[in-house]
Parts: structure tokens; C-alpha cells; sequence
């Protein structure tokens, strides 16, 4: 496997690199075609597939970008903007539901 791969989103290039160490375990699928993101509807749903684990990337913005490029294709805004990059580990999560339980 190769330690840098390209994603074709919305056909621009978005690169994505791997540490040598995490690409002993690395698992890539391929599609038909050779694409190695796809992006399908079918009725009312939408399947995204990418051939590498984007979240295993050294870089975050890979896995920010498809992220960011899924949400936009389902209609799904952003409730805020970022104008700094967090530091890596920082989560942001916005609930789409409040849960109750019951006992």
C-alpha cells in the first residue's frame, strides 16, 4: 500500500498520508472502477464510502474535509465556524437529539 493515497471530493484531490507504523495494520478496499471515494443515492439516502480509513491519517484535515463534504451533501450546516484549528484530541459535538430515560 501506498503511504501517501489521493480521494477525488467533488473532483478535487485531497491527499491523505499514513505513518509507516499504522500502515502495517492498514486495510484498503477498492472499488470496481478503481475510485477510491464514492459518493451514491439511492431514493432518498445517500451511501459515502472511501477506500482508506481517512481518520487514520497523519494529517486531521483529511478526515475534517470528507467529514465536511458528507455533512454538506446531506444538507447538514454547520452550527458554528472555526477560525482557528483546534488542538488534536478536541472533540466538538453537537447533539441533534436531548434523550430521556426512564426507569
Amino acid at each position: 500500500m501506498a503511504h501517501q493515497v489521493e480521494l477525488r471530493l467533488n473532483g478535487q484531490p485531497l491527499s491523505c498520508a499514513f505513518d509507516r507504523r499504522k500502515q502495517g495494520v492498514l486495510e484498503a478496499l477498492c472499488s470496481g472502477d478503481g475510485t477510491a471515494f464514492k459518493d451514491t443515492t439511492q431514493g432518498k439516502g445517500h451511501t459515502f464510502w472511501t477506500a482508506y480509513p481517512v481518520e487514520l491519517a497523519e494529517d486531521l484535515d483529511a478526515a475534517a474535509n470528507v467529514y465536511r463534504y458528507v455533512l454538506s451533501r446531506v444538507g447538514v450546516n454547520a452550527p458554528f465556524e472555526m477560525t482557528t484549528n483546534p488542538s488534536p484530541g478536541v472533540m466538538f459535538v453537537q447533539p441533534f437529539c436531548r434523550m430521556r430515560f426512564f426507569m
